[in-house]
């Protein structure tokens, strides 16, 4: 990313609020996890002082190798405390690690689980309800009551589960699977023992797992399956149409 102050300066006059900017500064400095002070990492330094601007980097490498910080994420310091910054242990066929922002609640939000009442044990939730409800207990409280009736619902009325849906990939098979778990398996090997061995060794296996490599070679292994179910519908059809045909031949004579 080939910038100076001015463009900087420029940029961030036209920006509105709120400002996130991110991309690879190549700057080098200790302020956001580097090992050392460069011109560039200073001229970022003084950038962010004089726009009182926050770095979003919590220090952990952007850069493979060597492991370096200078993929950098700036923003205001009104959404600072509502953002949440990391980076993602797949290189998904970079030599960058990825880099997760979102803005707000980290919270997820889960479906309320709804009652079975078709599965419902009816003759003992009624029982229960007769013993701790009844008129025996004629001077329970309100609060009381409420927690003792959800108590014997949850008793004798199962409740669904949530289940969160997944896409499903045609082509990601087992094979990709397989592949895409041995590359991980090079890039911890790296990360512990960042050797030339060990990095080039990564890197074939990289070349060998990107995406689509993946796909077009899953794609060809299915490739006679695909080709018979294709001349088959073909048959299908040539067969319907001549039927078709003399089935109108019939009906004009």
């Amino acid at each position: 990313m080939a910038f100076n102050s001015n463009d900087f300066n420029d940029l961030l006059s036209q920006l509105p609020s709120p400002v996130l900017i991110t991309g690879d500064f190549n700057s080098h400095s200790t302020f956001w996890g580097g090992t050392k002070l460069d011109r560039r990492g200073k001229m970022v330094e003084d950038i962010l002082t004089k726009h009182n601007l926050c770095v979003l980097n919590d220090t952990s490498p952007t850069y493979i190798h060597p492991a370096q910080v200078i993929d950098l994420s700036i923003c205001r310091p009104d959404i600072f405390l509502d953002i949440q910054w990391k980076t993602l242990e797949d290189l998904c066929d970079s030599d960058h690690y990825p880099i997760s922002i979102s803005y707000g609640s980290t919270e997820t939000s889960s479906a309320i689980p709804s009652w079975k009442l078709r599965k419902a044990d009816w003759p003992c939730l009624s029982r229960e309800a007769k013993e701790q409800l009844g008129c025996s207990n004629p001077g329970i409280s309100l609060d009381e009551f409420s927690e003792k009736i959800i108590a014997i619902a949850n008793n004798n009325i199962p409740k669904s589960k949530f289940c969160v849906r997944r896409h499903n990939t045609v082509w990601f098979n087992d094979t990709c699977k397989e592949a895409i778990k041995k590359r991980k398996k090079t890039l911890r090997k790296v990360k512990s023992s960042p050797t030339s061995e060990n990095i080039q060794q990564y890197k074939i296996i990289q070349g060998q797992t990107r995406t689509r490599d993946l796909a077009l070679a899953s794609m060809a292994r299915d490739e006679p399956h695909a080709s018979s179910t294709a001349s088959s519908t073909a048959l299908a059809s040539s067969t319907a149409a001549s039927m078709r045909g003399k089935v109108g031949s019939e009906f004009e004579t």
